[in-house]
C-alpha cells in the first residue's frame, strides 16, 4: 500500500501546481464509518468486500466532488474527471452498479465480485461505463476492468494490456 500512497501524492502534487481546478474537487479521506457501512452492505448483499486497495485509496481521498471551471459555460468539463476512466467515486456510489438490481430482478453482473471504482458520467455511481475492482476469491479474477450497461464488464489482462472476455465466477 504503500505504492499506492506514493503515487497518490505524486499525482494529487501534479494536480495542485497544474490543474488547481481538479485538485480542488479531491475530497478528504473518507471517513472509516461510511467505509465500513458500505463494504457492511457489500457484504450483507453479495457476500464479498471492499478489496484492500481500494480501501486504502479512498484513506487518501474519500471521492471526487463537483467543481466549476473558469469557462466552462456548457457544464461539459469536470475538474475531477482527471483519471482514465472518469471519477472516484466514494464507497457508497461504489456499490451503485453492484447493488442497482431490486428483489426477484436478475444481477446484471452475474454474481461477479467487483465494484465500480470510477465512473465516466455520475459521481453517483450510476453511469452508463466506467472502471471496476474485482477482489475475487479466484485468484485469476482479480483485477481491473472496464464496465458497461451496454456490455457488462471486462477485464483487463496484465500481460497482455489487453481487454478480454471476462468470465463469471458462477459459470
Amino acid at each position: 500500500m504503500e505504492h499506492l500512497a506514493a503515487v497518490w501524492d505524486r499525482l494529487t502534487g501534479w494536480l495542485g501546481e497544474h490543474a488547481p481546478a481538479s485538485h480542488a474537487s479531491l475530497l478528504p479521506p473518507a471517513p472509516e464509518r461510511p467505509v465500513s457501512a458500505a463494504e457492511g452492505r457489500l457484504s450483507h448483499e453479495l457476500d464479498f468486500t471492499f478489496p484492500p486497495e481500494l480501501k486504502a485509496l479512498w484513506q487518501r481521498c474519500g471521492g471526487v466532488r463537483y467543481v466549476e471551471v473558469p469557462g466552462n459555460e456548457d457544464g461539459a468539463l469536470w475538474a475531477g474527471n482527471f483519471l482514465p476512466g472518469g471519477l472516484l467515486l466514494d464507497p457508497e456510489a461504489s456499490l451503485w452498479q453492484r447493488l442497482r438490481a431490486g428483489p426477484g430482478e436478475d444481477d446484471p453482473w452475474d454474481g461477479a465480485d467487483f465494484v465500480s471504482f470510477l465512473d465516466a458520467e455520475e459521481p453517483s455511481g450510476a453511469g452508463e461505463y466506467g472502471m471496476y475492482v474485482s477482489y475475487s476469491t479466484d485468484p485469476t479474477l482479480r483485477g481491473v476492468g472496464a464496465w458497461s450497461t451496454m456490455t457488462g464488464p471486462a477485464w483487463i489482462d496484465p500481460d497482455e494490456g489487453l481487454e478480454v472476455p471476462w468470465q463469471p465466477v458462477q459459470g
